[in-house]
């Protein structure tokens, strides 16, 4: 779950915040760890923009091996200042 908030992280990065602003975490919402994981299965991780408005963008967070769902999230951005 940690990669998936980094990759969330990383996709914020990307969305283009407010003028003269920052996006920052701000709540991690519904995480679901649904099934476990043996050492060394190889993980698909997914991030995605589910909503955007001025102040906040809503992410979609997966993560998948070939044949389940394992994990799911949601996080939740919103703006800061900029240091």
């Amino acid at each position: 779950m940690h990669l998936n908030l980094q990759l969330g992280a990383a996709l914020a990065s990307e969305i283009a915040p407010p003028q003269g602003r920052r996006w920052v975490a701000g709540t991690v919402l519904d995480m679901k760890l649904r099934s476990f994981v043996l050492p060394g299965t190889t993980l698909r991780l997914e991030a995605r923009l589910k909503q955007r408005s001025h102040d906040s963008a809503s992410l979609a967070l997966e993560t998948r091996t070939s044949k389940e769902m394992i994990a799911t999230a949601g996080l939740v951005l919103k703006v800061g200042d900029v240091i």
